[in-house]
């Protein structure tokens, strides 16, 4: 009966306190029919997981498996947060190839290399300073490999 009482007078405190004015009977009635609604529904939810609960026990073999089954959902997160930051780390550093290139590829880079070096050669800035040229082409080199890593 108190409970009921303090209720009333809760209700009544905290709406006029709210809008500064007396609220009609019909709104306050509305009020504690929300109140009680999310009440309820409250001891529902709580009621049907119970209901749940035993379901799941009866269950021979399984048993109640819900919170495993919440663990392996938290766990799956984090092994994907691991993984996430294992990508960037392999991103980051790549490992030059120790291997050595077959004969099609080096044959392939050495024309590229030799086509490279005859623009290179014909250019006018270079026929001017070659090492000049070849000093600027080494720190522009370096400062972006600087860059990258």
């Amino acid at each position: 009966v108190q409970k009921q009482l303090l209720g009333k007078k809760f209700i009544k405190k905290e709406f006029e306190t709210r809008t500064k004015s007396k609220i009609s009977k019909k709104e306050k009635l509305k009020i504690r029919k929300n109140l009680l609604e999310k009440k309820l529904a409250g001891e529902a939810a709580a009621k049907q997981e119970k209901k749940d609960k035993k379901k799941r026990e009866k269950t021979v073999i399984v048993k109640d498996i819900k919170p495993l089954v919440d663990d392996l959902l938290d766990i799956e997160e984090e092994i994907k947060k691991d993984d996430d930051l294992r990508k960037t780390k392999k991103d980051k550093k790549k490992k030059l190839s120790k291997s050595t290139l077959k004969e099609k590829r080096r044959q392939e880079q050495f024309l590229k290399d030799l086509e490279f070096l005859k623009k290179a050669a014909s250019h006018p800035i270079y026929k001017a300073d070659p090492i000049k040229t070849l000093n600027t082409h080494l720190k522009n080199s370096l400062a972006a490999e600087a860059e990258k890593s």
